[in-house]
C-alpha cells in the first residue's frame, strides 16, 4: 500500500547486502524483515549468473500487482526479475517459508563510446503500463569497484514486452552534451497526457549526489 516502503539489499556481498524490509511510513517501524540470500541464490541460477559472479539489483518497481527488481550486469547482462506481489510479500513476512516463483526476462541495453549501460533505478509508469528504468555507465568490470562515469540512458520498458526484452531509451544530455552523471534513482513528480515531470537522483561516487528535473514525453 501507499502506506508501506519496501527495501531490498542489492545482494551483491554477502552478509551485509542481503535484506529485505517492510516498514511502515507512518511510524517508521520495520514491520518485516528478512534474509534473502536463498531468493538471491535461486535468481542466479535461474538466470544463468556464474558462481563467481554477484547478482547486483539496482531498481525497484511495484505495481498493483507485480514486484519488479531490475539486475545491473556488468558481466552477466541486464535483467529485470518479477513476482507477484502477495506472494513476495508472504515470504518477506515468513506467513511462508517458500521460496516465491518469479520470471526472468533478459534486456540488451544500449552502450555509448564502447560502455555498456546497466540498470541503475526505477519506478513504474502513473497508469502502471510500463517501468520507467535509469541505466548508467561506468568503465568498471565488476560489481564493486566505481569507474570513470560515463553517463546515462532513461527508458520505458512496456510489461506487455517484458518476455521479448522491448524497451524505448534516451541518451540524457544537458546543453548539448552527454550529462556525465550516473543516475541512480528515478520517480515520477507529475504527469499530464503523455508528458511526465520526473525527479533523478545522482550518485557522483565521492559522497555527493544531485537531483535533477527532466520532462519526459512518452510516445
Amino acid at each position: 500500500s501507499a502506506n508501506h516502503l519496501l527495501i531490498i539489499s542489492s545482494g551483491s556481498e554477502p552478509i551485509t547486502r542481503d535484506t529485505a524490509s517492510l516498514v511502515d511510513l507512518t511510524n517508521g517501524r520495520i514491520i518485516a524483515k528478512r534474509n534473502i540470500r536463498p531468493l538471491f541464490e535461486e535468481i542466479k541460477v535461474k538466470a544463468g549468473i556464474g558462481k563467481n559472479d554477484e547478482i547486483n539489483i539496482e531498481g525497484l518497481a511495484i505495481s498493483y500487482s507485480e514486484i519488479y527488481l531490475l539486475h545491473r550486469g556488468n558481466i552477466s547482462g541486464n535483467i529485470v526479475i518479477s513476482f507477484d506481489q502477495d506472494t513476495f510479500l508472504s515470504y518477506l513476512t515468513h506467513e511462508t517459508e517458500n521460496i516465491p516463483e518469479f520470471n526472468i526476462y533478459h534486456f540488451n541495453l544500449p552502450e555509448y563510446d564502447g560502455t555498456k549501460s546497466g540498470f541503475s533505478g526505477a519506478c513504474m509508469l502513473p497508469d502502471q503500463s510500463g517501468v520507467i528504468f535509469t541505466a548508467s555507465m561506468e568503465k568498471t568490470d565488476n560489481v564493486y569497484d566505481d569507474g570513470i562515469i560515463a553517463g546515462s540512458y532513461i527508458g520505458v520498458m512496456p510489461l506487455t514486452g517484458l518476455a521479448d526484452g522491448q524497451f524505448e531509451s534516451t541518451l540524457v544530455l544537458f546543453k548539448g552534451a552527454v550529462l556525465l552523471k550516473k543516475l541512480e534513482g528515478i520517480t515520477v513528480k507529475s504527469a499530464s497526457a503523455n508528458k511526465l515531470v520526473i525527479l533523478a537522483v545522482s550518485d557522483n561516487d565521492d559522497g555527493t549526489s544531485d537531483l535533477f528535473k527532466m520532462n519526459l514525453e512518452i510516445d
